[in-house]
Parts: structure tokens; sequence; C-alpha cells
């Protein structure tokens, strides 16, 4: 593994935690807003972000909307 590698698996780490974070975050707003949403459903939202994809953004709109509406 080169230097480049480790910056770049650092890198997508980072980017990977930030959005996980920031899923997380949305889940509880929704919570906080009146959503009937739990920790299974956190769990879920991970799962769709999986399945979408972060570029298919429609796609991921949709697939939350099904999970946590």
């Amino acid at each position: 593994m080169t230097a480049v590698d480790r910056i770049d698996d650092a890198a997508s780490l980072t980017v990977a935690t930030d959005l996980q974070r920031r899923l997380v975050d949305f889940v509880r707003h929704a919570r906080d807003n009146g959503y009937r949403v739990g920790v299974a459903e956190e769990v879920d939202a991970q799962r769709v972000l999986t399945v979408c994809g972060v570029r298919e953004s429609i796609r991921l709109r949709w697939g939350l909307r099904a999970l946590l509406c």
C-alpha cells in the first residue's frame, strides 16, 4: 500500500463517517419534529444509504421518504 492509497483510504473513511453522522442527525431531526422513528429506523436509513448510494440523490430521497414517512 502506498502513501497515496493510505490518504485515499483515510479520505474515504472521513467522508463515510461524515455521511453517517449527518444521516443520524437527519433521523434525529425527523424524530424531534414528530416522526415516529427509532434506532431501528436509524439502522435501516444506513442500509438505504448503502443501497441507493450517495450519488443517486433522487433515489436516496425516495428511499428515506419511504422508510421514515
